[in-house]
């Protein structure tokens, strides 16, 4: 949440290493957590992160020897390193789960370090499935086409350990960018998957993708269980609580501004922020009780 200190962190590690991932990624996700930010600025940014692993990237495969035949399945590769309990794994499994698989051989590129049930559920699945944190991304890149894909799609390639500048390599005659919160910047990146809402025709939003709209985006696993409906808690307490589950970077002072706004309009109102236990951090802490003092809200 401290965007101009982290502006200037990330331009000394840019000065050091132009061509460290970690460095780009981050600015990248600065950029998203920037209010007022306009989409011609997010779209320079993205291009010119992606320009760095372009020039490094092998570029030569043209696929013209890629196997055609529209008589077998298809071969749909997915890179991820949230193939687990991660709400990019939780939304994208009940679509593994009811592929067609007459028609459609899963492969997984995971770039998981620690395996969960989830996991077991995604390898319950696969036609294949690679383990490759241990691999440079030529390497990976390698293996896929060794696999004949015919469909690379790249799982929320800007975050976590995810890997969305593979493409720059050209792994599959057809890449994909899926659950990323901006473009690529790659015009090795052949479609952006999202929807009507998330990205609506009128958008000012640009990409170097093509856009493909889905009919519905998310798709949420079904609930073994459902909670019981009970009264709202407001009504025992007599005040009204209001929450947020969002990761501490997205708590700016712009969003600390109008937050508060809203607690001094509803009277005896209180706020719950959790995402994990990030917030009991002391750094963080200090900072979202110092910045909401100054608009005279105080912890409890």
């Amino acid at each position: 949440g401290e965007l101009d200190l982290a502006r200037d962190d990330y331009a000394r590690a840019m000065a050091e290493d132009p061509h460290l991932l970690a460095v780009h990624k981050s600015i990248r996700n600065l950029a998203l957590n920037t209010p007022g930010i306009s989409p011609e600025k997010l779209f320079e940014i993205y291009r010119t992160s992606a320009s760095h692993f372009r020039q490094t990237a092998v570029q030569s495969e043209n696929f013209l020897n890629h196997e055609r035949d529209t008589g077998r399945r298809l071969r749909i590769g997915y890179v991820s390193s949230d193939l687990g309990i991660h709400v990019v794994g939780l939304n994208i499994l009940p679509l593994m789960e009811n592929h067609d698989r007459s028609a459609v051989d899963l492969f997984f590129y995971s770039d998981l370090v620690d395996e969960d049930e989830v996991t077991a559920r995604f390898k319950a699945v696969a036609t294949g499935w690679r383990p490759v944190s241990h691999l440079d991304d030529a390497a990976v890149a390698q293996m896929i086409r060794g696999d004949g894909i015919d469909i690379a799609v790249f799982l929320a390639g800007t975050f976590d350990a995810n890997r969305c500048y593979l493409a720059a390599h050209s792994v599959a005659p057809v890449q994909v960018s899926f659950h990323d919160c901006a473009t690529s910047g790659l015009d090795e990146m052949s479609y952006f998957l999202s929807d009507g809402i998330l990205t609506p025709p009128d958008t000012t939003e640009r990409f170097s993708e093509n856009i493909y709209r889905l009919p519905v985006f998310y798709q949420y696993m079904r609930l073994d269980r459902s909670n019981p409906i009970v009264p709202p808690p407001m009504l025992a307490t007599g005040y009204v609580t209001f929450a947020s589950f969002n990761k501490p970077e997205k708590i700016n002072n712009a969003v600390i501004a109008l937050w508060a706004r809203v607690l001094k309009a509803v009277p005896q109102s209180r706020l719950l922020l959790k995402y994990f236990e990030f917030y009991r951090g002391s750094e963080t802490q200090s900072r979202i009780v110092s910045q909401f003092a100054e608009h005279d809200i105080r912890l409890d």
